[in-house]
């Protein structure tokens, strides 16, 4: 028997063409939800999708903004969505089994997506859209079947093309000049304006439409109703290419299928199989966290000692390091195991799946009704019940929040630093993917993974190889006197000092081997690495391991379609860390001496600040006597990545460093190779010619030492600069590579960016004239002369610039600075709202967070604002917002800012002791350091008549007195840190009153 209105089933008769072959049967469906873009919508639609046993599901309106891949309950989201408004969008769910068979998928538009599978017979094209409504505009309509014709097109003639999605397009029965595309089972009274776009792309692309090919009740091809629930239509298809017609065996809609829409889920049933392709996703690493017990650690311990000693030692280094290496990853094996992924389960609690399916069996009882107004007394209930279940999945989604808050208090109360960000991270995060098809170098998108693997291979195999200099640069005849340094064996302390400054929780490299495991290996391990390091000092060598690397992908700002909006991190081998660890160790002193006192970056007590804080006092003293300066912010296309190798060896023996180190240092460089981690594990590796290595521990060294040499021979001319002491000028300030050119006129700025781009030129290095910027200071703007590169590429002209992380303008306000830090914090504050309104959370940790997230942002190098009234209420203001939101105090409470204060400073106040800390440390510097210059520098020139402006100094100097000090006699007491400590934290409670 059959229900009233239900189709009829349909018999399996048992004949000897269908008892032995299995069938496969691939089910498909097509629907429009609506939106997803609501709590608890998603994991609605995958339950729908396990009901009805769905391999593939087009969805349309999905309203999510962007492109990506993600994971939800098991099931597989790709989607295509607005750039900005959360309108249309297109998508697929697919199971693990189509998840498999995926080859790749493009987002086209936020109406229109791809998707292609392998299956046996060869190919599957499945493309989902969202049409235009029949009333919208033509134009509208012609853009969107100009963009589904040439998707079509793109697709492989030898795809079996399926075509599926809500087109707002209604057929007639009458097959007259379709009859090789239409079936005879239409339903509609007459075919609208969409429905004879989609007759006409489906006879020019050679498609089928499903629906119209099976004979199903009335109800069953009806794909949406109105809300009113009086006119009913088919306008959601599933079309296929005409030569795989057959292989489609049934298309109706389903109308138990409920997530709150008006469109039906429309099913199909195709005679497919999807091809199973095996992916290797990689060795899971090991469970690390059991290293926390002691016990555990006492076993690593013994395991290791006793497979230690078995061994005999061998002088060959690859032998050597291959027992060590598989000593300890079988110890750890046996011991620690690898780490176990946790599914998550889902937030919606049991109490809103009863609401749902109550739902349901109300719009059974709607479709069912027999008049209009039985109808319209069950819609009311509908409604309503829908209503309750919005609500209940947000309280569900609210009390999923609290949890995560009250694990992140129980964190926080077991002292659990780590656990405790790691939950923030989990709540702040968006949960949309990354995950989008990149382009080659042709703009083209990349469907395959084989493709995109090899894109990915091309992209950073030609990053980390770039062509030779064209000229290279000229040394003297003799070599700097030869550094004293220690050139004996290596020993265990020195090996045990350097596992110390390892960072724990981070990965490992191909060996697997991570900095815990080494830490917690005992003294057999130390013992082991001390003799393997001590064989790679001597001969000058390493392990082939040790050259190789995996490049991991992390996504930057952009357009992540394109591979250059994409940042390589390299993994290296932990153990051969630690060596360079010691050679590094032994070498950075005596080669810091010898660096210039410019150069900040990746140097013991120097810092950005320091930096920042000698170029403002150089821009407001400039501007205070009317000096003219003139600064070109440099920067370079990959510099760490395209450094001349042989310049770099060539350098450090220049400088002195004996020749065992660049020996030492040439073998680990030689044949070194990077392999790049893909979704299905790693691709082939490439040999590196150029670059110092990512992630090694002497990178930093060994590139600003090139730097210094570069920047030695391009200003060595007596007028470049700026007028600084009486014995030196003053060329430049860097970090790294973040440069900053400094001079007095335009002429002179010209002749130092055309020395230091033709020495840059020779070191491999090449300036990024897009992004570099010129900044002028006071004097005259000399608006008709321009800055160039090599007289060819023009620099432009800009009144702010941000270096180093801070604001620089060409008044030296700050208030600008102020602004982008504040926005900063505010959108940092923002992302962390669910801890902020969650009652499980303390006030004591929210506090806490606030300190450790949002202040930290908005205090970046404040110690170097200068500061006035009308800031300080600025940053105060903002910094109350915060503190009431936190305490959910609100104007009605009456509660005073003073009482707010007393559980946190004023910011002003705050930044008083960082200004006060910032210049003790300066005073506690030699003469000869740039800082210390700067606090005193005054240029030649004349100040303007009346009041001059706020400087830095001006702002220090009111600090002072408020003790009845003065900047004479402050010298000494700086020197003393626990006095000055005190005076600065008592000058920042009178300075934070307004």
């Amino acid at each position: 028997m059959t229900g009233q209105g239900e189709s009829p089933r349909k018999t399996l008769v048992l004949t000897k063409s269908n008892i032995f072959p299995v069938i496969t049967i691939t089910k498909l469906a097509t629907w429009n939800v609506r939106t997803l873009f609501q709590c608890g919508k998603l994991a609605q639609v995958v339950r729908e999708f396990h009901t009805y046993g769905l391999n593939i599901l087009g969805v349309s309106e999905m309203r999510w903004i962007g492109s990506g891949k993600l994971t939800s309950e098991g099931k597989t989201v790709v989607f295509s969505g607005h750039n900005k408004q959360h309108i249309h969008g297109v998508g697929f769910v697919l199971d693990h089994e189509a998840n498999q068979a995926l080859v790749g998928w493009k987002p086209i538009s936020d109406r229109i997506i791809t998707a292609r599978f392998h299956s046996r017979h060869g190919k599957t094209s499945i493309v989902q859209v969202y049409a235009p409504t029949e009333e919208a505009e033509e134009s509208e309509k012609d853009l969107f079947y100009d963009q589904l014709q040439d998707t079509l097109n793109g697709i492989p003639k030898h795809d079996l093309q399926l075509l599926m999605g809500d087109f707002n397009a209604q057929i007639d029965g009458n097959r007259a000049g379709w009859s090789d595309i239409l079936g005879p089972f239409g339903v509609a009274s007459k075919t609208n304006n969409n429905g004879h776009r989609l007759l006409t792309i489906c006879s020019t692309n050679e498609l089928c439409i499903g629906n119209t090919f099976f004979n199903h009740k009335r109800i069953h091809k009806q794909t949406w109703k109105s809300p009113n629930g009086k006119t009913t239509s088919e306008i959601d298809y599933i079309c296929i290419c005409r030569r795989w017609r057959s292989a489609l065996q049934d298309v109706r809609s389903c109308r138990g299928a409920d997530v709150a829409s008006d469109h039906y889920l429309v099913k199909g049933s195709l005679k497919l199989k999807l091809k199973k392709i095996i992916k290797h996703s990689g060795t899971k690493p090991y469970d690390l966290i059991k290293l926390k017990d002691q016990k555990i650690v006492k076993m690593f311990h013994k395991d290791l000692s006793t497979r230690f000693q078995a061994v005999q030692v061998k002088d060959d280094i690859e032998e050597q390091w291959k027992q060590f290496r598989e000593i300890v990853t079988t110890a750890a094996d046996q011991t620690l195991g690898r780490r176990r992924g946790t599914r998550r389960e889902s937030w919606i609690r049991p109490q809103t799946w009863a609401l749902i399916d109550q739902r349901r069996k109300i719009k059974h009882q709607r479709e069912s009704a027999k008049s209009s107004d039985e109808y319209w007394k069950i819609e009311k209930q509908y409604e309503q019940a829908h209503k309750v279940v919005k609500k209940s999945c947000r309280d569900d989604k609210k009390f999923w929040t609290e949890t995560l808050c009250a694990d992140a208090q129980k964190a926080m109360n077991r002292n659990d630093t780590r656990a405790l960000f790691g939950i923030i991270r989990h709540l702040t995060k968006t949960g949309k993917s990354s995950s989008v098809p990149i382009k080659d170098k042709t703009g083209k998108t990349l469907l395959t993974e084989e493709e995109q693997n090899m894109r990915w291979y091309e992209h950073f195999k030609e990053i980390l190889n770039q062509p030779e200099p064209y000229e290279l640069p000229t040394f003297e005849d003799e070599d700097g006197p030869t550094m004293e340094v220690d050139m004996g064996d290596i020993t265990t302390e020195e090996i045990s000092s350097a596992l110390k400054k390892l960072k724990n929780n981070k990965a490992a490299g191909l060996d697997q081997i991570s900095a815990e495991m080494l830490k917690n290996g005992g003294n057999a391990l130390i013992a082991q690495l001390t003799k393997l390091c001590n064989l790679c000092w001597k001969m000058q060598t390493v392990p082939s391991d040790w050259k190789k690397g995996v490049i991991v992908k992390l996504p930057k700002k952009g357009n992540l379609g394109i591979c250059g909006n994409w940042r390589g991190i390299t993994l290296l081998s932990v153990p051969g860390k630690v060596f360079c660890c010691v050679l590094l160790h032994r070498l950075k002193t005596s080669l810091d001496e010898k660096l210039r006192e410019e150069q900040a970056g990746f140097r013991y007590n120097r810092s950005c600040c320091d930096q920042i804080f000698v170029l403002r006092n150089i821009v407001e003293q400039c501007l205070a006597f009317q000096k003219p300066l003139f600064v070109n912010f440099i920067d370079f296309r990959k510099a760490f990545d395209s450094v001349h190798r042989n310049t770099v060896w060539q350098v450090l023996q220049k400088y002195g460093v004996p020749l065992r180190f660049i020996d030492t240092f040439k073998n680990i460089y030689e044949g070194s190779s990077c392999c790049v981690k893909v979704q299905s594990g790693n691709t082939e590796f490439f040999r590196i010619n150029t670059s110092v290595r990512q992630g090694c521990v002497l990178s930093p060294l060994l590139f600003i030492t090139t730097i210094d040499y570069v920047m030695r021979k391009a200003m060595n001319y007596p007028k470049f600069g700026i007028s600084w002491t009486n014995h030196k000028r003053l060329t430049d300030l860097d970090f790294a590579d973040d440069i900053a050119l400094l001079a007095e006129s335009m002429t002179d700025l010209q002749e130092m960016t055309n020395s230091f781009a033709k020495n840059a030129a020779t070191a491999g290095l090449s300036i990024n004239s897009d992004k570099t910027k010129l900044l002028r200071v006071g004097g005259e703007t000399q608006s008709n002369v321009h800055l160039t590169i090599n007289g060819i590429e023009p620099i432009n002209n800009i009144t702010s610039f941000t270096y180093l992380g801070s604001v620089f303008t060409t008044d030296a306000d700050v208030e600008a600075d102020i602004n982008a830090r504040i926005g900063k914090a505010a959108s940092a504050f923002r992302r962390l709202k669910t801890v902020w309104s969650s009652s499980k959370v303390s006030k004591l940790v929210k506090i806490k967070l606030y300190q450790s997230i949002v202040m930290p942002t908005v205090l970046y190098a404040s110690e170097t604002w200068k500061m006035t009234v009308k800031l300080k209420k600025h940053i105060n203001a903002f910094h109350q917002r915060c503190l009431r939101r936190i305490l959910n105090i609100t104007y009605k409470d009456h509660i005073t800012n003073d009482e707010v204060y007393q559980i946190t400073k004023p910011l002003c106040a705050i930044m008083s002791t960082r200004r006060f800390r910032l210049a003790g440390h300066v005073l506690r510097m030699s003469d000869e350091r740039a800082p210390k210059i700067a606090m005193s520098w005054t240029p030649q020139g004349k100040r303007k008549r009346g009041r001059p402006k706020l400087t830095w100094r001006e702002t220090f100097r009111k600090d002072l007195e408020m003790r009845g000090l003065n900047i004479k006699e402050i010298e000494e007491i700086a020197k003393d840190r626990k006095k000055w400590n005190n005076l600065a934290a008592q000058c920042a409670q009178e300075r934070g009153k307004l």
